[in-house]
């Protein structure tokens, strides 16, 4: 076995603690990853439930809007049928 140099020991106490850090960050980032994909797929469920809603508000909107038009008007004869024809 290899007689250890100071330099390799002070490279050692450097690199353990960057080792520990960097496993920690990776599961907090896995972490991080997880709860961004839930938040996304939330957003998107609530997206396509908006898109439904906004349908069916502009379907709405016609038929109201639809409902307003008047009926032509009919012309009826003015005066009094007395049935000769």
């Amino acid at each position: 076995m290899k007689k250890m140099t100071p330099h390799h020991a002070e490279s050692l106490g450097v690199v353990t603690p960057l080792g520990i850090r960097m496993r920690e960050l990776m599961a907090t980032n896995k972490d991080i990853a997880a709860r961004m994909e839930k938040l996304e797929n939330r957003h998107d469920r609530t997206a396509s439930v908006i898109g439904v809603l906004l349908e069916d508000i502009d379907r709405l909107a016609h038929e109201v809007k639809d409902m307003k038009v008047l009926p032509p008007a009919t012309k009826r004869k003015i005066g009094f049928d007395l049935g000769e024809d």
